[in-house]
Formats: C-alpha cells, sequence, structure tokens
C-alpha cells in the first residue's frame, strides 16, 4: 500500500478548505479536485482500484521519491559550491562575512552588558541585575556555536599551516 495513504484522507478537506478561503470561481475548481481525490482516496481504501493501476502508482511514487533525493544530493552539491565561490571571491566584504558576524555579536554583547549595564548603574546606582534587553536564550547558543566554531578552525588553520586557500572548513566541503 502507499505510504501517504494516511495523508490522503487529509488532503481532500485541506483543499476544500483553501476553496472556500479563495471563494466563487478558482474556489469551484478546488472544490472539484478535492471531491475528485476524496472519490479516489475512497476507491484506493476500498480497494477497488486495479492492481495494474495500483503498481503504476507504487512505482510513479518511487520514481517521485528517488527524483527528490537526487534533487536533495544536488542542492547539497550546489551549497558546497557556493561556500567555495564565497572563499574564492575578490569582494572583501564577500570573504569577510563570517569575521563581520562575530564582530557583530561582540558589538550586541559589549552594547547590551557594558554600554547599558553602566549607564544603567549611574542611573540607579545599583548592579544590574537582569541585563537591560533580554534576548533569548537560543540567540546566545547561536552567538557561542558561531564564535567556537568559527575561532576553532580558524586556529587549527594557523597552526596545521592551511591558513590559505579555504583552510580547514573548505576541505570539509571537499568531495
Amino acid at each position: 500500500m502507499l505510504p501517504l495513504l494516511p495523508m490522503l484522507g487529509v488532503l481532500p478537506k485541506a483543499i476544500s478548505t483553501i476553496a472556500r478561503i479563495v471563494g466563487p470561481g478558482k474556489g469551484n475548481k478546488l472544490k472539484d479536485a478535492a471531491d475528485a481525490l476524496s472519490e479516489f482516496t475512497g476507491d484506493v481504501k476500498a480497494n477497488r482500484i486495479p492492481p495494474e493501476q495500483m503498481a503504476e502508482l507504487e512505482q510513479a511514487m518511487m520514481k517521485h521519491e528517488s527524483e527528490m533525493k537526487r534533487l536533495d544530493v544536488e542542492e547539497r552539491k550546489n551549497a558546497r559550491e557556493l561556500i567555495r565561490e564565497e572563499g574564492r571571491s575578490e569582494d572583501p566584504w564577500v570573504r569577510r562575512a563570517r569575521p563581520t558576524f562575530l564582530w557583530l555579536m561582540y558589538l550586541v554583547l559589549f552594547w547590551n552588558f557594558i554600554v547599558l549595564g553602566t549607564w544603567q548603574f549611574f542611573k540607579t546606582g545599583a548592579p544590574i541585575s537582569q541585563p537591560p534587553i533580554n534576548f533569548p536564550q537560543e540567540l546566545y547558543y547561536l552567538f557561542g556555536t558561531a564564535f567556537v566554531g568559527y575561532t576553532g578552525f580558524r586556529s587549527l588553520d594557523k597552526k596545521t599551516g592551511n591558513s590559505s586557500g579555504g583552510g580547514m572548513l573548505s576541505s570539509l566541503f571537499k568531495r
């Protein structure tokens, strides 16, 4: 049986809801499509579809899944190529995008804890009990991960002598 069969029962209802939102005209066409899909779903559940058509449908699903896997591999390959191209760029802003992000992180943290904290101390005369701007905890995780990851790989590149030509980070993406 098809792995997406449970979803087929929900899809006609979702399309009907969209048809009501869209209104007359295109909504009527969506409603007709939802009715046809609902009828097809009923046929599949009641085993009224001939085995030949069911095999053809399953083969189309397998072909679709393999095509999606191929597209995923291609997308990853393109992402690696984009990272390599950024490293070879002549534009200093493109090459320095990652260090610029770190400097931005430093600026945000300096502003929040040093500048605003000092200002609050002189304004109220008491040390800060809570940071002036409460950032979400995930933002600190992002800052920490970016800082440790970038500086760690950069230090390793310098230690091993790979600081030119993309270094350790680009060697991770070479295939």
